[in-house]
């Protein structure tokens, strides 16, 4: 995962150093030629149009770059996740409660979206089968490990499903397979009187930026737990 994160952001280096540098040099030099061009009405509005889309690209491109390069919050996170929830139940205000422990920092964009749709699986799963009044989610930040929780109140699994090597639950083998793919590892079972636990773990050295946080220590930066509700 470390070696995708370096390629994404070689890549959108590239981008801006070569690429768009270079169509906004050749964007330039057209103009240049345009103006000394005899002025013909039909054939001026075909070249403004040609250009206006020129510009359009890089833009369209910069923004591409921004994207590749941008973190996301745990708040960015957590609204997706509420908005995915709503999809499967209208009392998502009620039952999903959101927080943060630790020293806080962004998430890569990537390993943004592996929690992402973990959390989102877990929480859907929650939801369809184990009719809780509550769940809460938690993503904990300490220096060696970012850990994510999921944990319901509901009717716990009906069968070993959580952390035997086969298992006929797809959804669990993908959380693991996300979570496998960060260098962390996934866990499923039954809470210790009702409900399940779903926990995860991932070293931070993937997870956040040393930069994002202004830190080059490795150091997070936000302290505290932060609640985040559904609401």
């Amino acid at each position: 995962m470390s070696a995708t994160l370096s390629e994404r952001n070689r890549i959108a280096r590239s981008l801006h150093d070569n690429l768009l540098q270079a169509v906004q040099a050749l964007i330039l030099r057209f103009q240049s030629v345009q103006y000394q061009m005899p002025h013909e009405a039909r054939v001026q509005a075909k070249l403004d149009a040609v250009l206006s889309y020129a510009e359009e690209l890089v833009e369209s491109t910069r923004d591409e770059v921004m994207e590749l390069r941008r973190e996301m919050s745990c708040e960015e996170l957590f609204d997706a996740l509420r908005k995915a929830f709503l999809s499967v139940t209208p009392d998502a205000q009620r039952v999903l409660n959101c927080s943060t422990r630790g020293m806080v920092v962004p998430l890569s964009r990537i390993v943004a979206h592996e929690i992402f749709y973990v959390l989102r699986e877990a929480v859907w799963n929650s939801a369809r089968h184990a009719r809780p009044s509550h769940i809460l989610v938690t993503l904990s930040f300490n220096r060696d490990w970012l850990e994510g929780t999921v944990i319901d109140d509901g009717v716990g699994l009906a069968d070993s499903a959580g952390n035997d090597g086969v298992t006929r639950h797809w959804g669990i083998a993908g959380m693991r397979e996300r979570i496998s793919r960060l260098g962390g590892d996934l866990t499923v079972k039954n809470g210790p009187r009702r409900g399940v636990i779903v926990r995860f773990s991932i070293p931070c050295a993937t997870a956040p930026s040393a930069a994002a946080s202004g830190n080059t220590d490795g150091r997070p930066a936000t302290p505290g737990a932060v609640a985040h509700g559904a609401g």
